[in-house]
């Protein structure tokens, strides 16, 4: 009977766990949008921009832009990601030789995360949400 007892309890915790294996992932490892640029929400257009990051350390980048009152898509981009301590990522497009390295800021448990990047001397703050 112990062992039954025992048995029983076992599984419990066992099927109690699968619920986590989302918590063992990177957090980056998702499908993300575009949401914010600066502190002001993007347009509808833009936020069709996404990062697809995979487990197997891909990514693909789809670009879209506001341009002359139409949605442009910029074109998609392949490469691979890369960890460069807790929060630092890096990624490398194909036909680059490094990585272009980020340091992100994840928030609303896992399902956003902010970085600034620098462009013609100016500093650029980003939000993307999860998809």
């Amino acid at each position: 009977m112990k062992k039954l007892m025992l048995l029983a309890l076992t599984l419990c915790f066992l099927t109690a766990c699968t619920d986590n294996d989302q918590d063992l992932k990177d957090p980056f490892i998702g499908t993300w949008y575009k949401f914010s640029l600066q502190g002001k929400e993007v347009s509808d257009c833009e936020k069709k921009t996404t990062f697809i990051v995979k487990e197997d350390k891909s990514i693909s980048i789809a670009s879209f832009e506001f341009y002359e009152n139409k949605c442009v898509d910029d074109g998609t981009a392949t490469g691979v990601w890369s960890k460069h301590g807790d929060t630092t990522y890096g990624i490398t497009i194909q036909g680059d030789t490094k990585p272009s390295l980020r340091k992100l800021t994840f928030s609303n448990n896992n399902n956003s995360f902010r970085f600034t990047d620098k462009e013609h001397g100016k500093e650029f703050t980003y939000v993307y949400k999860r998809k």
